[in-house]
């Protein structure tokens, strides 16, 4: 997940998101008590007793910046010195400039998920009360890839026919800051 380094993937529970097209869509809706498989003393542990084998640590989802311990539980992975990478749909420009002003991420992935008009309904956040107004959001993605400029980076996009044509992805390059790569995923249908 963090191409280059042997990493350990760790994937948070709960997004504010909606997608259709989601990856991970048993971690959207988990619930508190389903979220807490492993206690953060056991992670640091699984994460000590392979330090030599791995140079990562990559933080995804469901949406990593909605847990309320992340700053401290990122300061406590600094505390073994590997490479630190963040997966985030942009949501929460708040803690990610937190997290950079601390030095807490290396690389961040920011997933871009549509121009902004569409937002909405890629997202499935026009219906969803977490999220706020749309334009709201619009503005907190934008801040989001701003602040992501600062350190090392990609934008990923996952293309699914039936929302984002050639079109929707030229319209993206206006709206969004140049980034230093951006991915576009194909959507594949797992049902």
């Amino acid at each position: 997940d963090d191409p280059g380094y042997a990493s350990t993937v760790l994937f948070c529970g709960g997004c504010n998101f909606r997608c259709a097209y989601c990856h991970n869509p048993e971690l959207v809706k988990a619930k508190a008590e389903a979220q807490a498989r492993f206690s953060v003393d056991s992670i640091l542990e699984f994460i000590s007793r392979r330090r030599r084998f791995i140079d990562s640590v990559c933080l995804t989802g469901g949406e990593p910046t909605l847990q309320v311990d992340l700053v401290d539980f990122l300061r406590q992975l600094r505390s073994f010195n590997l490479r630190l990478k963040l997966d985030t749909n942009g949501s929460r420009p708040a803690v990610l400039e937190q997290l950079l002003a601390e030095r807490l991420v290396d690389y961040i992935a920011l997933d871009i998920k549509g121009p902004p008009d569409l937002y909405p309904q890629i997202t499935g956040t026009a219906e969803n009360e977490n999220c706020g107004r749309a334009t709201d959001l619009v503005q907190s993605i934008l801040a989001s890839a701003r602040l992501v400029l600062e350190t090392d980076h990609e934008y990923r996009t996952t293309v699914c026919r039936e929302q984002l044509g050639l079109a929707d992805l030229r319209r993206m390059q206006e709206a969004f800051p140049r980034p230093q790569r951006w991915y576009l995923q194909q959507f594949r249908d797992t049902g």
